[in-house]
């Protein structure tokens, strides 16, 4: 790995508590308004998607910001405000 493979990433890890407990059709939904939130949010939307990793869990979501080190800690204040819209 050369020194221009080498990059920091600002993570931001999202998780959907009671996942597992949850009916499936209801798992479905929860899934889908998170990707949603995280989609719609303002951080997500003004972030250039190629200093972006998504990567999907199951139950949530790791978010790696590589440009903005402060971008994790806004779109979780970001979603947790949507969450309690």
């Amino acid at each position: 790995m050369s020194d221009m493979d080498k990059r920091i990433a600002y993570v931001a890890m999202l998780d959907i508590v009671g996942f597992s407990k949850l009916p499936n059709e209801l798992q479905v939904k929860k899934i889908f308004a998170l990707e949603t939130m995280i989609k719609k949010s303002q951080t997500f939307e003004k972030t250039d998607k190629s200093s972006l990793c998504v990567k999907t869990t199951g139950d949530g979501a790791i978010l790696c910001f590589f440009d903005d080190m402060e971008a994790p800690l806004k779109i979780a204040i970001e979603i947790q405000k949507s969450i309690q819209d």
